[in-house]
């Protein structure tokens, strides 16, 4: 008796095309490359903030009124240069730049794609939007205040707790966002 063919069914068939297939090709080098620029631009400016962080505030938390008042119009006159603006808003640019590559490379589904994207999140609305929304704020309104001011203990005491906690914040988001790049980075291209 003659056997009748029986045709495979959808499940036992090999997956093949964009939604299972592995990253490959000229598209994974360059998600590869964009990661570890994102990730470096991001490293520059976590390590900004965290060395403010642990030393700066530190530092300046133990001399008097006037140096301090002096010391951060020094500091935030001169922290608006090249290297700090291509990690500040490099950060961003890139994470953005790394986003897109592995979604092109790796598809929607990848975990790497989903930590990339948070990545960006955390350091737009922590990094950079805490920056230019509080920090930048508070360092304009030290910039017009004499060292000889009559009230310069209260202006300090203020300017210093809220700038401090705030740089906390930023000091946290570009930390995790640098962790989550990180974590993309190792996942990539494994992950879908």
């Amino acid at each position: 008796m003659a056997s009748i063919p029986v045709p495979s069914s959808p499940a036992a068939a090999p997956a093949t095309g964009p939604a299972t297939a592995a990253p490959m090709g000229a598209g994974v080098a360059a998600a590869r490359a964009a990661l570890v620029v994102a990730l470096l631009s991001m490293g520059a400016i976590a390590g900004f903030f965290y060395a403010y962080e642990v030393s700066v505030t530190r530092g300046l938390a133990g001399v008097g009124e006037d140096t301090y008042v002096l010391s951060m119009q020094a500091i935030n006159a001169t922290v608006r240069n090249i290297p700090f603006a291509l990690s500040f808003f490099g950060a961003p640019v890139f994470a953005a730049v790394a986003l897109a590559a592995t979604l092109a490379a790796a598809g929607r589904r990848s975990a790497s794609v989903w930590l990339v994207a948070a990545a960006f999140t955390v350091y737009l609305a922590g990094g950079l939007g805490v920056t230019l929304l509080v920090n930048v704020p508070l360092n304009e309104d030290l910039a017009a205040v004499a060292a000889t001011a009559p009230d310069l203990a209260a202006v300090r005491a203020r300017y210093e707790s809220e700038w401090n906690a705030w740089n906390t914040v930023r000091t946290l988001a570009s930390g995790a966002a640098f962790a989550l790049l990180a974590a993309a980075a190792v996942l990539f291209p494994r992950t879908r």
